[in-house]
């Protein structure tokens, strides 16, 4: 009985796995989007617009009026407390804003990979198992002698019309 729950198990969370890989598809779908967008103005208007990781921390009033504001939606605005920092300054000033969403992504779906390939395997081998278990028992069942015959000559007793005729008291008459 255990075997199935085992099964049921796997499979679970291999339906779970593909779910982790789907959610790990977001954010590189972001990353996608914004690449494509930026390749999309290069065609339109000759020039490459850098989104660099930096626009999240900078005043959007300054960006409003430029190239930025059709995809300005679409980049998060955070506190910049912290990137007052020279050095955290021009590394975000350098790594494109899609670039950690995209990382965090792909870590995300190579976990969900992982696991779904894991469950994948499981399942093979439960099914296996559970193969296994019934081809022993049929190949017992075959291998079994018929059962020896203790039969003496006893008949259990029946009542029935078919009897009846047979079966009538010799004393009664």
């Amino acid at each position: 009985m255990r075997a199935w729950l085992h099964l049921l198990k796997a499979r679970f969370l291999l339906l779970c796995s593909a779910g982790v890989v789907l959610i790990g598809l977001a954010p590189l779908a972001y990353l996608l989007g914004l690449i494509a967008w930026q390749v999309d103005m290069q065609v339109k208007t000759g020039s490459w617009i850098a989104l660099p990781a930096g626009l999240a921390f900078v005043d959007r009033a300054l960006l409003q009026s430029g190239n930025l504001a059709p995809v300005l939606a679409f980049i998060p605005h955070l506190d910049s407390a912290w990137t007052t920092h020279d050095v955290v300054w021009r590394i975000l000033g350098q790594l494109h804003i899609g670039a950690i969403p995209g990382l965090i992504g792909f870590a995300v779906m190579a976990v969900g990979i992982s696991s779904l390939l894991r469950q994948r395997t499981l399942i093979r081998i439960h099914k296996e198992r559970r193969k296994a278990s019934v081809h022993r028992l049929e190949t017992q069942r075959r291998e079994a002698s018929p059962p020896q015959s203790t039969d003496s000559g006893r008949r259990e007793p029946f009542i029935g019309a078919a009897d009846s005729a047979a079966n009538t008291d010799r004393r009664a008459a």
